[in-house]
């Protein structure tokens, strides 16, 4: 395990799995998939597709996560008010950090961490249907700030106040 203090924020574990683990459902687990709106059969799971992890410094993220732990940097990009960089480990899901540009007036990111070294912003998946999840709201530029430019009805949001302080970020499949 890293401790927070020295991984970004967050805690990092690292195991290695010699054999695939099942275990059976644990009670009132859900069994059935969701339905389509129009009833012609199930709606398919959704894909995780990025953890995004907001830090206060990309370049230290950057070397624990690529340097350390041997992810390969998919995609990065400035904009006018934070960094982001994209890692992957040769799949899905994988982590986007992103980080207040030096000398920007990013409040959302700065508000979010509050002075840590890291925090996880909220986590993306894409899906069939998500405006059939339940709690999943549209998307406003205001709700998803760091990730979509222009909001096109293809984007829900489930919230921190009704998911435990996560957000989720649900795109259209």
């Amino acid at each position: 395990f890293l401790h927070p203090k020295a991984a970004t924020g967050v805690v990092v574990q690292m195991a290695e799995a010699y054999e695939t683990w099942t275990n059976t459902a644990p009670d009132n687990f859900p069994d059935t998939r969701r339905q389509r709106l129009d009833r012609n059969g199930a709606v398919p799971p959704a894909d995780f597709t990025w953890i995004v992890h907001a830090v206060a410094d990309l370049d230290s993220a950057s070397a624990l996560f690529v340097g350390l732990l041997g992810g390969d940097i998919a995609n990065r990009g400035v904009r006018p008010d934070h960094a982001w960089m994209e890692i992957t480990w040769g799949g899905a899901p994988g982590i986007r950090l992103v980080a207040p540009t030096p000398g920007s007036s990013s409040t959302m990111l700065m508000e979010w961490l509050r002075g840590r070294t890291g925090r996880i912003h909220h986590l993306e998946f894409v899906a069939d249907e998500p405006a059939s999840i339940t709690g999943a709201e549209p998307a406003t530029k205001d709700l998803v700030g760091l990730d979509i430019d222009e909001v096109d009805g293809r984007a829900w949001v489930i919230g921190r106040d009704i998911n435990a302080g996560l957000q989720l970020d649900i795109s259209h499949r």
